[in-house]
């Protein structure tokens, strides 16, 4: 099953590198999507279901212009997968420019993500994978 996970992932992450950010198909109705590590309050917490995990998308998205990610490594972890890539966008309403890196840890099960960690700060999330980068 964990190659398996692993492809799942990298075909959502195709799709949303491409744009698409509407992720259904991959995720379990009942998903737990958590924002770890934010300075920023509102950047930060947890949203259950495929409506929490839109609605946190949006809101996140309309505070930026020129969003993007790069996939820098995905590890795989058997029922879970650690995305390593950075971001970068500028604030819509600042223009700052912003760039950081981070981890996405993906737990999936039968197919599906059930739960959606995103970490600020990537040795964080590395760290709750339980390995060393």
């Amino acid at each position: 099953m964990t190659m398996e996970n692993l492809e799942i992932v990298r075909r959502m992450y195709e799709r949303r590198e491409a744009g698409d950010m509407h992720v259904g198909e991959f995720v379990d109705p009942d998903i737990v999507f958590v924002r770890i590590g934010s300075e920023a309050p509102d950047f930060a917490g947890e949203w259950h279901g495929l409506d929490g995990l839109r609605q946190a998308t949006v809101e996140y998205l309309n505070v930026w212009e020129d969003y993007r990610f790069e996939v820098e490594e995905m590890i795989d972890l058997g029922d879970r997968v650690l995305i390593l890539e950075r971001q970068t966008a500028r604030g819509r309403r600042s223009g700052a420019e912003t760039s950081q890196d981070v981890g996405t840890l993906l737990t999936l099960r039968d197919g599906k993500i059930v739960r959606w960690e995103y970490y600020w700060d990537r040795p964080e999330a590395v760290k709750a994978a339980g390995i060393s980068e």
